[in-house]
């Protein structure tokens, strides 16, 4: 299930992520440095806030979709979907083969993100599985 989050920059400050089908779910600023990085606490935020109304028995809304919300996001925010991921996570270490060059980007891209190999290549595959509509 996807919801909207509007993420809201705060100049120096990071962000601010809100959720109108869940107005007491927001982390409000998290305190990201990076898009990536907000992005991410957003997911975390939403799934954490689900686990908490499943466990009181109450229902999940009906996702708005962006096209429905009662209000615009403000000047300078962005509105974006976020899944609900509810499994249990287990890290497990993986081996990947890629070229030199494509490990140069991608290490260039968790540099400039400021976040490790493994988290560029997770987001990706989210990315990735966001975009086409896998589970």
């Amino acid at each position: 299930m996807l919801y909207c989050a509007v993420l809201t920059p705060l100049g120096d400050d990071g962000f601010a992520v809100d959720f109108p089908d869940f107005p007491d779910a927001a982390p409000g600023d998290v305190g990201a440095d990076t898009l990536c990085e907000a992005y991410g606490v957003a997911e975390e935020a939403l799934a954490e806030h689900v686990r908490g109304l499943l466990a009181r028995g109450e229902p999940l809304p009906e996702p708005t979709p962006p096209d429905r919300l009662p209000a615009s996001p403000p000047a300078g925010a962005a509105l974006f979907m976020v899944p609900v991921r509810l499994e249990p996570r287990r890290v497990v270490k993986v081996t990947l083969t890629m070229t030199e060059q494509e490990k140069e980007k991608l290490d260039a891209v968790a540099a400039d993100w400021n976040m490790s190999r493994s988290q560029v290549v997770v987001a990706a595959i989210r990315d990735l599985c966001d975009r086409m509509g896998c589970p």
